[in-house]
């Protein structure tokens, strides 16, 4: 039986973690869909705040840019941000 990473109280998952550059602790953690789907969407451009209001039905995805937001990485393009993997 494969080991998985445990999942620190409040989030679902650890197939993805995030991190803020230049850290090595994680920020947030969630599914590997939900990393493609802020991938996608900030390919379209705009900062990761837009981002944010741009995820409708995506409750982890919200809650992952909401980490990013409170340290304040708000107002950086996403596009630059999130890369694909």
């Amino acid at each position: 039986m494969p080991k998985y990473p445990k999942v620190p109280k409040g989030w679902y998952s650890a197939d993805c973690i995030w991190c803020v550059p230049g850290r090595k602790r994680p920020i947030a953690y969630s599914t590997r869909a939900t990393m493609d789907y802020i991938v996608m969407l900030s390919k379209d451009g705009g900062t990761i705040r837009e981002v944010h209001d741009r995820l409708n039905y995506c409750e982890e995805g919200k809650r992952v840019l909401v980490e990013y937001i409170k340290r304040g990485f708000g107002d950086i393009t996403a596009k630059d941000f999130f890369k694909e993997c």
